[in-house]
């Protein structure tokens, strides 16, 4: 049975389209979490707001999925509107990346990038640390997905996967790319105990049901909940070592093009 999870990241701006930092807003932090209600978690990540909302199963309809999915992120957006936004005259930014004026930088926080290495998972080895234009700060919108007796060749075997579903039509579908300056590479992912976390894709699709829903949909398009391990396998045989090379490409250099082909060419939906 395979779950799916999420800690996707957001900005604040004031009236005026300034991003603000969220440093000493919003309380919680990466090692204590701060518990808002209904299995939801908030917490200061660097000059951004993190969220956790619990696992959901994979099964079911698409729409169904889709619905608590939305569900979590307004009952998150709606706890920060009421305790952060409202008293402090700010506003949730849509933005996947933001340059923030020095007077938001000056916090050890806002200076501390993310401390645990992510993987390529095309090579196989560690993503370099972030280093972009000075001020440049982005948000993710991470997946992660569990399932039993997690395996790293199974959780790479996914993550090539996600690269071509989702990956790729985050490219059509993502009007930032300069986040990827920062993050979001093909196939950056970290092993976890339950399973593994996908880390390419930036937080362009967490604002509205459907944009939530398209990427559902493109999960389920190759995940099966009775069958997981034949069915990741039998859809990776859809593509070999060329189609995964075009892949990290149009990724990496947002070749829309060549997304396109990929989306048109190798993800469809299999049948089982």
């Amino acid at each position: 049975m395979f779950t799916i999870g999420f800690d996707p990241e957001f900005f604040l701006v004031d009236s005026n389209g300034k991003f603000i930092s969220a440093v000493g807003l919003v309380g919680g932090s990466k090692d204590n979490p701060l518990p808002i209600g209904n299995g939801c978690a908030v917490q200061e990540d660097n000059v951004a707001i993190e969220f956790n909302t619990p696992a959901i199963e994979l099964k079911g309809s698409v729409e169904s999925v889709a619905k608590q999915v939305h569900e979590h992120f307004q009952y998150v957006f709606k706890y920060i509107e009421e305790t952060v936004c409202k008293p402090n005259g700010l506003h949730i930014s849509k933005a996947a990346s933001a340059i923030f004026d020095a007077d938001q930088l000056q916090t050890e926080a806002a200076q501390t990038f993310g401390c645990d290495p992510d993987y390529n998972a095309h090579t196989g080895q560690e993503n370099p640390k972030p280093k972009g234009p000075e001020g440049l700060r982005t948000c993710g919108g991470h997946i992660h997905i569990g399932y039993s007796n997690p395996d790293k060749e199974i959780n790479t075997e996914i993550i090539l996967l996600m690269d071509a579903y989702l990956g790729t039509q985050s490219v059509l579908d993502d009007s930032d790319s300069r986040r990827r300056l920062l993050y979001g590479k093909a196939g950056a992912h970290r092993h976890k105990p339950y399973g593994v976390e996908y880390r390419t894709l930036s937080n362009y699709w967490i604002f509205d049901y459907e944009s939530i829903l398209k990427v559902i949909k493109k999960l389920s398009m190759f995940f099966n909940t009775s069958e997981y391990f034949g069915v990741i396998v039998k859809e990776a045989t859809m593509f070999d070592d060329d189609a995964y090379e075009q892949t990290q490409v149009a990724i990496d250099y947002n070749d829309k093009r060549l997304a396109k082909y990929i989306q048109d060419n190798y993800c469809t939906e299999v049948a089982f």
